[in-house]
Formats: C-alpha cells, structure tokens, sequence
C-alpha cells in the first residue's frame, strides 16, 4: 500500500515538472477559458 501511494506521488510531481518545463502559456485568455468552462459544467449537469 505504502509503495502505491509514493507511486502515486511520484507520478504527480512529474506531471507538475512537466508542467512547469513547458513554459508560459502565450496568448491565453483566462475569461474565455472560464466561459467555455463554464458551458461544459452547465452541460454535464
């Protein structure tokens, strides 16, 4: 049980290394972001 979860653990900061290695995102909009977010929420309810 101990391993599983420090696999776990581990899959998860190479996902946030990962992350972090690919630099900033370029020309995102965060409140159209939101707005198509939001429509996948109301969508699946």
């Amino acid at each position: 049980m101990k391993r599983s979860a420090e696999n776990k653990i581990q899959i998860l900061k190479d996902a946030i290394q990962e992350g972090i290695n690919s630099g900033i995102a370029k020309d995102f909009n965060a409140e159209k972001q939101l707005q198509i977010l939001k429509v996948r929420m109301k969508s699946n309810h």
